[in-house]
């Protein structure tokens, strides 16, 4: 390629690339609900009970089926979800987390020396401390994890799951950097400027603000 580039002869050369074409389609339980990923004018039975009018629009999706066609995403991509927090035990999620490599676990030093102590999925940034990231904010994390948990899988929930478990993320091969910034009652703007700083610092290549 490099040769027919140097030539005045060649206007334009590339490699002659082979692309295989994926044919994915989840099989997570919950799946055919999630209309917004795709659209073949299901009923939106998410309402109890379910309208008999309430059939969507074909083709009224963002078109992930098409993109999954091509790539469903690389483990190697990492996406810092700046939110409340994420369950880190979901079991929907997992197998997904980001996992610093400079500090794999849980020992009480800070052995890459970025400045926070067990930071193995990410931070909460809210009050420095790290880890365990799944005993913050007791006794209910549920309440202070809800939308950060979700937001983290419409991200990259894991799919084709066995058992089939929860949904389909956008991105189910990324990989998930969890930093905290706040509850479900209000976010801390310091926190989230550390937490740019951390996901900068730490390698991310997507950070998720999904907050007004």
């Amino acid at each position: 390629v490099a040769l027919y580039q140097s030539n005045p002869l060649v206007e334009a050369a590339e490699p002659n690339l082979r692309r295989e074409l994926l044919q994915v389609t989840p099989n997570d339980p919950i799946f055919p609900d999630q209309w917004g990923l795709l659209n073949a004018g299901q009923a939106h039975t998410l309402s109890d009970p379910a309208p008999p009018t309430s059939a969507g629009t074909p083709d009224a999706d963002a078109d992930v089926a098409d993109a999954w066609a091509t790539q469903d995403g690389d483990p190697n991509t990492v996406i810092a979800i700046l939110d409340s927090g994420i369950d880190v035990t979901h079991p929907d999620l997992d197998a997904n987390l980001w996992v610093n490599p400079g500090d794999a676990t849980v020992d009480g030093v800070d052995n890459d020396l970025n400045g926070y102590v067990d930071d193995v999925n990410g931070c909460d940034l809210t009050d420095r401390i790290c880890a365990p990231l799944t005993l913050l904010d007791p006794p209910d994390p549920a309440l202070n994890y809800a939308h950060g948990t979700h937001v983290a899988g419409i991200v990259a929930a894991e799919y084709n799951q066995t058992p089939m478990t929860g949904v389909a993320g956008v991105c189910p091969q990324c990989r998930i950097m969890t930093l905290k910034v706040g509850d479900a009652f209000g976010l801390n703007l310091d926190a989230e400027l550390l937490a740019f700083d951390y996901a900068r610092k730490m390698g991310a290549d997507i950070v998720n603000v999904s907050f007004g």
